[in-house]
This record gives structure tokens, sequence and C-alpha cells, in this order.
């Protein structure tokens, strides 16, 4: 329960990330809306975490301990708070940071720890991946959009 309180609180740091770069972007709607709908889609996987600690912790037999790699999902909270701590951050390096964020192995290994910790979790979790992948490509489209490079 330890580490998926981690990853929830990893899932709650990206939706008020993308919300506050919602709110920082708001002159451009299309930014607004776009950051907007991460923060939202970010909520979610935090909310199906958080189902998964409820169960977890009623079904403790259920769950197996898992290892986890806790300084990578630490090393992200970290990046999170720094971009959220730079008040001069450009549109460009916002989505730039996003595209590295949401590619880190900490979101994806997210779910990897999930699915460990409980086979039965499998589809949940699974949907949890693909929100993943799908803020990775999306972050892609707006940077190629705006004619944003990145690594």
């Amino acid at each position: 329960i330890t580490i998926l309180r981690l990853v929830e609180k990893l899932e709650e740091s990206l939706s008020n990330l993308y919300d506050w770069l919602s709110n920082k972007f708001s002159d451009n709607q299309e930014a607004r809306s776009f950051f907007n709908q991460l923060s939202f889609e970010e909520n979610s996987h935090r909310n199906l975490v958080s189902y998964q600690i409820r169960v977890a912790r009623q079904n403790k037999d259920l769950f197996a301990d898992v290892e986890a790699d806790v300084e990578g999902i630490k090393n992200a909270l970290e990046k999170i708070k720094l971009i959220m701590d730079n008040p001069s951050l450009s549109f460009e390096d916002a989505v730039r940071l996003t595209v590295k964020i949401e590619s880190t192995l900490a979101e994806q290994y997210a779910v990897i720890l999930m699915k460990q910790s409980n086979r039965e979790f499998s589809k949940l979790i699974d949907s949890l991946g693909s929100g993943f992948n799908e803020h990775h490509n999306k972050i892609k489209k707006m940077a190629n959009k705006y004619n944003i490079v990145f690594d």
C-alpha cells in the first residue's frame, strides 16, 4: 500500500501540474483546453489508484509485495515540483518537459507495479497504461503542431 500511495501522489501531482499549466497558458485557448483535459485524465488515473488502495486495505491477502523503483517515482515528483516553481516557464518548455515526464519510466513503471500487486486488476491497470501512452502521444502532437523540438 505504501508504494501505491506514492503512485497516487504521482498521479495527483501530474493532475495539479496540468491544471497549473492550463491556468498559466490561459491566454491560448487551445493550450488551456489541452492541459485542462490532461489534468482531468490524470485525476481519473489517481482515482483508479485510490480505488486499488481501498481494495488492498480491505483485502491485504489478495495483494503481493512488489519491488519498486521508489527513487524513480520520487525523481518524477521532484521534476514536477521544479516545473511548477518556475513562473517564467515558456509554453515550448512546458510541452518539452511534459513530453519527458510522460515518457519516463516512473509513470509506466506505476502500471507494472500495480499489475504485479494483484492480477485481478489487470484490465483496470491496462486502461491506466494506455492513458499514459495517450498522454505522451497527445503532447507529442501538440509539440509538432507548434514546431517544438524535443529529445
